[in-house]
């Protein structure tokens, strides 16, 4: 007869921070549109015959811009959470903190 054991788990300790951002050189984002989405798509959907005598639009770089920012449901513009961990990530490899750290939250 197999034995059973009781394991209890405690709630996660979920806390908040603010803090201010201030970059060194400029903010580039690569979220791609909708609408670049769509081409992609199309363009990959037609195989190689896809630029064939195929005419260029003008490109509108505002609207480029503007489809690219991350917006909140609140319409601040928000930094996405993946360029944090590659930031955590990047300063591991100077060598201030040890990446296990980092990864399972150890005490230093």
């Amino acid at each position: 007869m197999p034995t059973t054991q009781k394991v209890e788990i405690n709630a996660p300790n979920f806390q908040r921070a603010v803090f201010g951002i201030r970059g060194s050189s400029n903010l580039v984002i690569n979220n791609f549109s909708q609408k670049a989405k769509q081409q992609i798509k199309e363009q990959q959907e037609k195989g190689p015959t896809a630029k064939k005598d195929k005419k260029r639009e003008a490109k509108d770089f505002q609207s480029d811009f503007e489809a690219a920012k991350h917006v909140s449901t609140d319409g601040w513009c928000g930094i996405p959470a993946p360029a944090f961990r590659d930031a955590m990530i990047s300063a591991c490899r100077l060598g201030w903190v040890s990446f296990s750290w980092l990864w399972f939250g150890s005490e230093v």
